[in-house]
């Protein structure tokens, strides 16, 4: 049992930073009016939390390998809850928003390597796809909180009020989940992974870790545009209320988070290959966008909401399969550092991405060439993932599960 008390301080810590990353990019047409910016100043919302993504992952990475993942894990979304708190209360100017955004990120990036490399080193290889999948169940399930919550409280006090709300709640996610890694038998699981430690020769710079972290730049592009202007997209071209488009883009995290579990899972019944089904899942994402970006002004609401689920579970299902990739290519010791060097990778695509959708809706003003442009995106990424090459099963890391 102690292998899934661990995955539950991972899932708990990734809904509340979740919650807090993409709650900030649902509150954009609130913060948007207050400051009076503009659309390409509201995509660079998510391009400066992942600049700090940018400069912490790697770090954290490293920090995960040498001190281990509860100190980093939990530490750090402690610390980025304090500062979304800050934003709540005294920002009152763009300068401010950005400089505590950039901070928040660096913290917030600590998630990610020390979430995948406590699953990885406490799951064994024939459930580790199912558990990572879990895990980063959090991040869409971080988003639909986000999404069901944070509007209605800007609508009925603030922006600011919302954001505040969404920093106490991951204040007392961390403090469960310090709760759950103080569990005897978690005590245990994490005493034996310490008898894993890192081999001398392992190696962040294998052509298939560089290779498949740089194919991460372009996975995220897709799931951080909806975040950032599915509100926006809906209100402006398709005529759909707010609050309504809120509605769905709750329905759509959910559609995501159970999309990245059962893909996940597929892949642990496919020999432990996870490339097939994330080239499947990047595939439609890119299918979906094209649908996205043929959309009339005319049509009905169902098939929206259908055709953006479809979209939703295409554009946020890759995370699971992605990140057990990386710690399956890495070296024994060394998951907390590929992860963090591939977090880099991909907090580069969501620092780019959404202010780049956004300049083209300015420039064009035009959704349907910014959804094209999306397209053109997921090609790259799918050209570069077909050339990672998976380990052999025999020669995956082994794990240490005791449940």
């Amino acid at each position: 049992m102690a292998s899934w008390f661990v995955l539950a301080a991972t899932l708990l810590i990734q809904i509340v930073v979740a919650n807090m990353v993409q709650g900030i990019p649902t509150l954009a047409p609130f913060i948007k009016e207050d400051l009076n910016l503009s659309q390409s100043q509201v995509g660079l919302f998510t391009s400066y939390i992942f600049a700090g993504f940018f400069l912490g992952s790697a770090l954290s990475g490293w920090l995960t390998d040498r001190l281990g993942s509860r100190n980093v894990l939990i530490g750090g979304a402690t610390v980025a809850a304090i500062l979304i708190l800050l934003v709540g209360r005294d920002v009152d100017n763009f300068p401010l928003l950005i400089a505590l955004l950039v901070s928040f990120g660096v913290m917030a990036s600590a998630a990610t390597p020390a979430g995948a490399q406590a699953v990885a080193m406490a799951f064994d290889r024939q459930t580790r796809g199912f558990a990572m999948g879990l895990r980063q169940m959090g991040v869409p399930l971080g988003g639909a909180l986000a999404a069901a919550t944070l509007p209605a409280l800007a609508v009925a006090y603030s922006w600011r009020v919302a954001a505040s709300v969404a920093g106490v709640i991951a204040l007392i996610g961390a403090l469960l989940a310090l709760i759950l890694y103080n569990r005897p038998q978690v005590r245990t699981l994490t005493r034996s992974r310490s008898k894993h430690g890192a081999r001398p020769a392992g190696s962040l710079w294998r052509r298939d870790v560089v290779v498949a972290c740089a194919a991460g730049t372009t996975l995220p592009i897709g799931q951080f545009i909806m975040v950032t202007y599915l509100l926006l997209y809906l209100r402006d071209s398709l005529g759909v209320p707010e609050l309504r488009g809120a509605l769905l883009l709750t329905l759509a995290q959910l559609v995501g988070a159970v999309s990245r579990v059962s893909l996940a899972a597929l892949s642990d019944r496919l020999a432990g290959k996870r490339k097939p089904a994330l080239l499947a899942v990047v595939g439609m994402t890119g299918v979906s966008a094209l649908i996205i970006s043929s959309l009339p002004t005319t049509t009905p609401f169902v098939l929206v909401a259908l055709v953006i689920l479809l979209y939703a579970a295409c554009a946020l299902g890759w995370q699971g399969l992605y990140f057990t990739l990386l710690t399956e290519v890495s070296d024994d010791g060394w998951e907390g550092r590929v992860v963090g060097l591939g977090t880099t990778f991909t907090s580069i695509g969501i620092m780019s991405g959404p202010p780049l959708f956004g300049l083209i809706v300015d420039i064009t003003q035009s959704y349907r060439i910014a959804w094209l442009a999306l397209v053109g995106v997921v090609a790259l990424g799918m050209l570069l993932l077909v050339s990672v090459r998976e380990r052999p099963r025999e020669n995956l890391p082994a794990g240490v599960s005791t449940s």
